[in-house]
């Protein structure tokens, strides 16, 4: 049987100046999860336990509001996992979770932006060094959020967008 994954996540925009120089260290650091899904934000999982079917639903019937978030230097987590940890909006997506699962006793969750994955194989190029073309920190305005499926080891798809209202939540 195949197993079936979904998510709620934030891409980082394309337009974004950082967007491309962030998706050529993650492609160095680790070229799986390069291959298997772009640069994101988990807001909410399978193992939320909820339907994030009708989750995406109604965020979709009343759109939350954008968000911006900042983030750091890479850290290394888990081995030769390294993840860009979120500095600053961590209260905003702690609120937009609280409001995707509509529960106030929501797990807590920090935003990051995952370089390499610890359940993919160890890239050549898994280096912390990989990152110092990246910024100490910086922030990124995100507007759109996407229920996004994983079928197996397949690349994630998009099932459905759903476009955030409003300036971003600081």
């Amino acid at each position: 049987m195949i197993r079936l994954r979904h998510q709620l996540s934030l891409f980082l925009p394309a337009a974004h100046a950082l967007t491309p120089r962030i998706e050529a260290v993650r492609r160095v650091v680790d070229p799986v999860q390069h291959h298997l899904i772009a640069a994101h934000v988990t807001l909410c999982r399978d193992e939320d336990g909820l339907d994030l079917h009708a989750v995406a639903e109604r965020l979709g019937r009343h759109p939350p509001a954008a968000l911006r978030l900042g983030f750091g230097p890479a850290q290394v987590f888990q081995g030769h996992g390294l993840l860009l940890p979120c500095v600053r909006g961590g209260e905003a997506f702690a609120a937009l979770r609280r409001q995707a699962l509509a529960e106030t006793g929501v797990r807590a969750q920090q935003p990051h932006l995952t370089l390499a994955h610890p359940r993919n194989p160890l890239a050549p190029g898994n280096r912390r060094a990989a990152t110092t073309a990246l910024p100490q920190t910086f922030d990124i305005d995100l507007d759109q959020l996407h229920l996004i499926r994983q079928q197996g080891d397949a690349p994630w798809t998009v099932l459905r967008t759903i476009r955030l209202s409003g300036a971003p939540r600081p």
